[in-house]
Order: structure tokens, then sequence, then C-alpha cells
């Protein structure tokens, strides 16, 4: 499935951040959404959001990875 990695590097401000986006199919047949965040190194959140079906995952990732470009992340995919 497709993948995205955002980060965010300002030295002057100690920001050094990720955003990685995926979507793969789980267990019960459904299209998942799997957001990882943290600091570049270290440890990470992960969260996982159902969709009933590709183009409802795919259309909530476009809606995250425009939300972070506009927060200053840079793609690096």
């Amino acid at each position: 499935m497709e993948t995205i990695r955002l980060e965010k590097v300002i030295p002057e401000k100690n920001q050094s951040r990720y955003y990685s986006l995926r979507i793969e199919i789980n267990l019960f047949g459904e299209f998942s959404l799997i957001l990882d965040w943290g600091r570049i190194g270290r440890s990470c959140r992960t969260v996982s959001t159902p969709f009933p079906d590709y183009d409802t995952a795919v259309a909530a990732m476009d809606k995250k990875v425009s939300e972070k470009l506009k927060r200053g992340y840079v793609s690096t995919t």
C-alpha cells in the first residue's frame, strides 16, 4: 500500500519531528489509515483508524497530509 513520510526540522526551535501515514488492510478486511508520529530518533505514537473502503481511507490520508504541510512539514518520500 501507499506510505507517506513527512518531517519538520527547525534547529533554532529544537524541533525534529516526523509524521508517517500509510494505508493497510486489517484483519477484518477493512482499510485502515495508520498514523505514526513523534520526534525523529525516538519512540512514536501510533493510531489506526478503520474505513469501509479504500477511497475513503485515501481521502482521510490526503486531508491529514494537507493539514501537516500547512504546519510546516515537508515530504521525504
